[in-house]
């Protein structure tokens, strides 16, 4: 099975943060979500839901402090599922970073 783990990546961006996701096949979208941490967060974990619950490779996010502790843990860092017994992709190859 061919694929990557996905990503969300969350950076200020003006007077609100630009959210780029990449989905398994490289697939995926760029966009800007107006508004303070507290309006950008449930966007941020539905796309990490989506793109990264849904990887047999799972997903990491990458977003500033004020995103990321607003974000569950168990989205922050989706590991990959097994595939006929073993891991698809390592987890150490999987990161989940806060920036600031």
């Amino acid at each position: 099975m061919s694929g990557a783990p996905s990503t969300v990546i969350v950076y200020k961006s003006g007077g609100g943060y630009r959210v780029n996701v990449a989905g398994r096949f490289g697939g995926g979208f760029s966009t800007t979500r107006a508004g303070s941490a507290a309006d950008v967060a449930p966007f941020v974990a539905a796309q990490m839901q989506r793109y990264a619950e849904s990887n047999p490779h799972g997903g990491s996010l990458i977003a500033p402090p004020e995103i990321a502790e607003l974000i569950p843990e168990t989205l922050r860092l989706v590991t990959p599922k097994a595939a006929a017994g073993r891991m698809v992709r390592p987890e150490s190859e999987l990161t989940t970073e806060v920036v600031a």
